[in-house]
């Protein structure tokens, strides 16, 4: 299963402002920059760095050769190259905000011939995901849902044209709270609205700092955000979604898959820049590995008894409520990522080990069916565990 991202593809001219431009006014900016991005690049990242296969499609211009080394692991083959200007974008960044001019360029340039190649590559049950940055979205969408493709519709930037578009050919659509406003015509009980206007389809609305709402017929469900510093929202919608479809194509459920990308925009409104803040997957999950070790019995307070092993060696004696959670922990898929760093860790003086590198052991060494109690034992009698724990907010 892959994912054919057919989007656009925009040169970023970022510059940080104490304040939005007024009507007016020139104003000064506090530092400028330059980054690929454009939302069909964006999300193609995104989910290349979640780990799924992507087909990227689009158009670029004579200036966009930048774009073909960022991507030169993928499959470059449906990227139409013009001979006109790469789509480009102009970014006003104040506090953590943005506000965006967009100068379409070779974005406008997408052909139904090209349309029909892009869906001929591909087979039912594979991804569509687009963005409203691109012409000729009509025939894109109509071409993939005869092909039973799955389409998934990113409605941004919105607008009225949007209202024209064959919606009941798109199975996931993708809105903020503006955009859906603007589908529905009302910013009054929205999730109501949404699901008054489309019955019968899967919605995915983003709430910024509110978190997300999944919405199917009867089904809803929440996500909250995750408070972090905010550094630069640019990108982190486009991230969120690129890691929601990857954990979906990976087999995890709606919440999970929620979940994930909750995490990775986290990570990407915490740096500068579009597609150069999204995550990698290993990051992701080590977010969410830490985050879960405040839960882990281990480290909360948990009674540890000691009996008498061989050599009449005091050896900790692990509570089984501790190892069926460490162990559904390990089972939940979050540590398998480590596997290869295991070794290393065996080898190292376990009054060494940091609190994730001390869990992961733990977890492995129950995989393996013992714990190995030996090598807990001094940590334990040292204080090292109690240790760690009283410094879990470092890594929070």
């Amino acid at each position: 299963m892959k994912v054919l991202s057919f989007g656009s593809y925009n040169i970023d001219e970022s510059y940080e402002v104490e304040h939005f431009v007024r009507p007016g006014e020139t104003l000064k900016a506090l530092k400028a920059s330059r980054h690929l991005g454009g939302k069909g690049f964006n999300q193609t990242m995104a989910l290349h760095k979640a780990g799924v296969t992507v087909l990227p499609a689009g158009a670029i211009g004579e200036d966009g050769q930048i774009f073909l080394e960022a991507m030169k692991d993928l499959d470059l083959s449906l990227l139409k190259k013009i001979s006109g200007p790469t789509g480009h974008a102009f970014i006003q960044l104040c506090q953590g905000e943005n506000s965006i001019i967009i100068n379409p360029g070779a974005n406008n340039s997408i052909t139904e011939d090209q349309i029909h190649r892009a869906i001929a590559t591909c087979f039912p049950g594979d991804y569509l995901l687009i963005q409203n940055e691109i012409n000729n979205l009509a025939p894109l969408i109509h071409e993939a849902h005869l092909r039973r493709m799955k389409v998934v519709f990113n409605a941004a930037p919105m607008h009225e044209d949007v209202l024209s578009l064959p919606l009941a050919d798109v199975d996931l659509l993708i809105v903020n709270e503006t955009e859906a406003s603007m589908l529905v015509d009302t910013s009054d009980h929205l999730i109501e609205a949404l699901q008054k206007r489309f019955p019968h389809k899967e919605i995915l609305l983003t709430l910024g700092e509110e978190g997300s709402v999944y919405l199917f017929e009867d089904v809803m469900i929440k996500q909250k955000s995750m408070p972090t510093q905010v550094v630069d929202t640019t990108g982190a919608g486009d991230t969120y979604i690129g890691f929601f479809l990857a954990a979906l194509i990976n087999g995890q459920d709606i919440k999970e898959a929620m979940k994930q990308a909750s995490y990775a925009s986290r990570i990407a409104i915490s740096r500068f820049g579009a597609a150069e803040s999204i995550p990698s997957i290993k990051e992701v999950h080590t977010a969410m590995v830490k985050d879960q070790l405040h839960h882990l019995p281990i480290f909360a307070g948990q009674t540890i008894t000691y009996k008498k092993g061989r050599f009449n060696q005091d050896l900790p004696v692990f509570d089984e409520a501790t190892k069926a959670y460490v162990y559904a922990f390990y089972q939940s898929g979050l540590l398998k990522w480590y596997d290869e760093d295991n070794a290393s860790l065996i080898k190292k003086d376990i009054t060494s080990l940091d609190l994730l590198e001390t869990v992961k052991l733990l977890a492995y060494y129950i995989r393996q069916g013992s714990l190995k109690k030996d090598l807990f034992a001094q940590a334990i009698q040292d204080g090292t565990i109690k240790a760690l724990d009283d410094h879990l907010h470092t890594f929070l």
